[in-house]
């Protein structure tokens, strides 16, 4: 695994599910055709001693195409900067 340093969040992005805006779903073939990349969940699995945002376990949000990809163990994870973040996401 590994273990980011400094600012840097490593994720894990969550599976891809259709964007529900309010009522509304969204279809995926939409997301991906709009100018700018889509908004997608993932859980932070690892931080660096200089994020103050987040911790392990934590649900964020942030853009399709932010970070480097990495793979481990049949597993993807995304290796990104803490300003990279959207925000937090909350369950209700």
């Amino acid at each position: 695994m590994i273990q980011p340093i400094g600012n840097r969040v490593l994720v894990e992005k969550d599976p891809a599910k259709p964007l529900k805006v309010g009522a509304i779903l969204v279809p995926e073939c939409l997301e991906k055709t709009t100018r700018y990349a889509p908004t997608v969940l993932a859980t932070v699995v690892g931080v660096g001693a200089r994020v103050t945002a987040c911790k392990v376990g934590d649900r964020v949000a942030l853009k399709d195409y932010a970070g480097d990809h990495y793979h481990w163990d049949n597993r993807t994870f995304t290796l990104l900067r803490e300003q990279d973040l959207v925000g937090l996401a909350h369950e209700t």
